[in-house]
């Protein structure tokens, strides 16, 4: 592979920058891609009283730290009114009298007048000087030689990072004074993986979940409602023979009171469980794992309420306390199935399997389709940078569920990150939907932009930020397009705040990735930025 030393040679440039003069930006990435591009043997960075004051020279300093080869030297450049040439060629100058085989100017960065001010000064001390100017997109250092022939090349960006695996992303943070924190995060299996990849791609049942899934569990739950007073009287049949079954072994053998009060018991018992039983039908319609979290507890509570208590005051004897409660355990386990069976029909994440692959049913068991839906994008670009040899060359890591802290607080959650090794980095921010919660949809406007303006003020001005949703690129020119008779069949809830949702944040630059065209995203976030 051509080094960048081969092409400035090629271009009849010196093959090496001894001395490299900048000043202190906001953006110490500008600083680490002139670092890790030029390498040169000696930095002067000039700080103004401003810089210096807004912390960039502490973040301009842990960027030269990624450079243990080059000697770096700090100037204060003091304001236009008062900067004095020979000062600056003094220390430009440095202590050797040899002149060094090449100079670069950066003028990226910096007030203009300082920028103008360094390149005269440098042009009168030195024979070999250039300009330099790095562009994002496309990443790259632009050099022209100051010898009057205007010729003009470039070198592809590299960022100084290190031989420490585990830390790219943090060494990419570090000049912005935060660094990152990885939480937990669910690994598919590449069945997996590929059946979720080929349900939301091609299944717009199975994409109707994820983007109105809210709605179609409400309008389950409505249904549901309906149905309860019919649902009453089969339930109330089916608990007075369940439990006329379970008490008869034991009212023979008690006195007529005891009778009278065992049964009086389970007329309420059995009120209790028909009322608890309904709110349930109620209940386990809601998404995964509600059941197991709520439905199931809730009845072994009324249970307990309902029947060990009371029973263990009016059965004095240990034996029938022991027989019963060997009978609660087969009673939690019939409320269980007859609920679920016969009154709550189908759970939803075996109906959201169904319409999707058998191989997502564990994984819809245990993780809401929000999660799964993040999880599967992280997986996925994973995936699509191990297969394809033009992604591997240029993508330093990709890292998912990173929390950025600052000292102890958080400061920013991110979804999906892709680091290229120019120091560019790309933030997948996943959205199910228009609104998280109750969030209304001008609030979901204004997150939107606060990540925006976060990530730039973490992670650089550099730094690229786009939302995928569960859409395609097809559901996404039907709402374009207002088709609301083709977004109706594919179950679109409330398509209209869909496409003024899509329409306002196009207004506002962000850019919206379809979940089919991932590669594609990856492809042009890297050919933009490494050419």
């Amino acid at each position: 592979m051509e080094s960048n030393s081969d092409k400035l040679l090629v271009k009849g440039f010196c093959s090496y920058f001894e001395l490299l003069i900048a000043q202190v930006s906001k953006d110490p990435l500008v600083l680490g891609k002139l670092l890790g591009t030029l390498r040169p043997g000696r930095l002067v960075l000039f700080v103004t009283p401003e810089a210096r004051r807004k912390g960039w020279e502490d973040r301009a300093r842990q960027v030269t730290r990624l450079c243990a080869n080059t000697a770096v030297e700090w100037y204060s450049l003091p304001s236009p009114e008062h900067g004095v040439p020979e000062e600056l060629a003094q220390k430009l100058a440095g202590n050797s009298r040899a002149q060094p085989r090449g100079v670069a100017v950066d003028v990226t960065t910096g007030r203009g007048l300082d920028r103008v001010l360094l390149v005269e000064v440098a042009r009168k001390l030195f024979d070999r000087v250039s300009v330099v100017y790095c562009t994002s997109p496309p990443s790259r250092v632009e050099l022209m030689p100051l010898d009057g022939r205007f010729r003009q090349s470039w070198l592809a960006v590299e960022f100084p990072f290190g031989e420490d695996v585990g830390s790219w992303l943090a060494q990419r943070l570090k000049p912005y004074g935060v660094e990152p924190k990885w939480n937990d995060r669910l690994r598919l299996t590449d069945r997996q993986r590929e059946a979720f990849r080929e349900s939301i791609c091609t299944n717009a049942e199975f994409r109707s979940w994820l983007h109105s899934g809210s709605e179609r569990a409400q309008q389950r739950r409505d249904d549901w409602g309906q149905q309860v007073t019919a649902l009453e009287p089969l339930l109330r049949k089916r608990v007075e023979e369940y439990f006329s079954k379970l008490f008869s072994p034991l009212l023979p053998r008690r006195k007529a009171r005891v009778a009278a009060e065992a049964t009086q018991l389970r007329d309420g018992y059995e009120e209790r469980l028909v009322a608890a039983l309904l709110q349930c039908a109620q209940d386990a319609v809601t998404f995964l794992p509600a059941w197991k979290e709520h439905v199931q507890p809730l009845l072994k509570q009324e249970i307990r309420m309902a029947a060990h208590q009371r029973l263990e005051a009016i059965f004095s004897k240990k034996r029938l306390i022991l027989e019963w409660r060997s009978h609660a355990r087969e009673t939690d386990d019939w409320l269980y199935q007859e609920a679920r069976q016969l009154i709550c029909g189908e759970p939803i994440h075996l109906l959201v399997a169904r319409e999707a692959s058998s191989e997502l049913v564990p994984l819809l068991e245990e993780n809401s389709l929000a999660d799964l839906f993040e999880q599967w994008v992280a997986c996925e670009v994973e995936h699509l940078v191990r297969q394809e040899a033009a992604l591997r060359e240029k993508v330093q890591e990709v890292a998912s569920r990173v929390e950025v802290v600052s000292e102890t607080s958080v400061v920013m959650e991110l979804d999906v990150l892709v680091l290229l090794r120019t120091g560019d980095l790309l933030h997948l921010e996943c959205k199910t939907h228009y609104h998280s919660g109750n969030q209304a949809q001008g609030s979901f406007l204004k997150d939107i932009k606060s990540r925006v303006k976060a990530l730039e003020d973490y992670t650089g001005a550099y730094s690229e930020f786009s939302i995928v949703f569960p859409l395609t690129e097809e559901d996404i020119r039907q709402l374009k397009a207002h088709d609301e008779k083709s977004l109706r069949a594919k179950k679109f809830a409330k398509p209209s705040d869909w496409w003024n949702t899509l329409e306002r944040l196009e207004e506002e630059g962000v850019d919206i990735v379809p979940v089919d065209q991932l590669r594609e995203k990856l492809e042009e976030f890297v050919r933009r930025h490494t050419g």
